[in-house]
């Protein structure tokens, strides 16, 4: 299943040069290519279940990152320039990032997986779901946030 598709503007590898580059989110799994033509992909990197990072200035352009994903060998940290041509982007990347955070903690606590919430997080209309139950200690309560 593919989210998205289309060029965006990122950050080259740790330093505060931007390119374009044609990325395809499909699934939990991000990847890029220099261009709509390239046959090879640049990268592949798995959607963090982290929320993402807003805010971030790159000398004066303001960005969002995805954030390495902790023991994921093929994780690294992605910054994106942040304006109004992004913003479907992120909005997809964020959702597949609240959807995936979601399932790891029902996974986690043997918890049935609610096809109702996976179908708001999947919907474009949501911008914030908190999950938090009484008898879940404060660690596995968090807010999913769609920016």
């Amino acid at each position: 299943m593919v989210n998205f598709y289309g060029i965006v503007v990122k950050r080259r590898a740790e330093m505060n040069k931007f390119h374009e580059r044609y990325m395809v989110l499909r699934g939990f799994d991000l990847y890029w290519y220099k261009n709509v033509d390239a046959k090879e992909q640049k990268g592949i990197c798995p959607v963090p279940s982290k929320p993402i990072t807003s805010g971030l200035l790159v000398g004066n352009k303001k960005c969002f990152v995805l954030e390495k994903e902790d023991g994921v060998k093929e994780s690294r940290r992605l910054v994106f320039l942040d304006n109004d041509s992004m913003r479907s982007f992120k909005m997809q990347v964020t959702m597949m990032s609240n959807l995936k955070r979601y399932i790891e903690v029902g996974v986690q606590l043997n918890k049935r997986i609610e096809p109702a919430i996976v179908d708001y997080l999947k919907s474009k209309q949501s911008n914030e779901i908190e999950i938090k139950e009484e008898s879940l200690h404060d660690d596995y309560c968090f807010s999913l946030f769609i920016s």
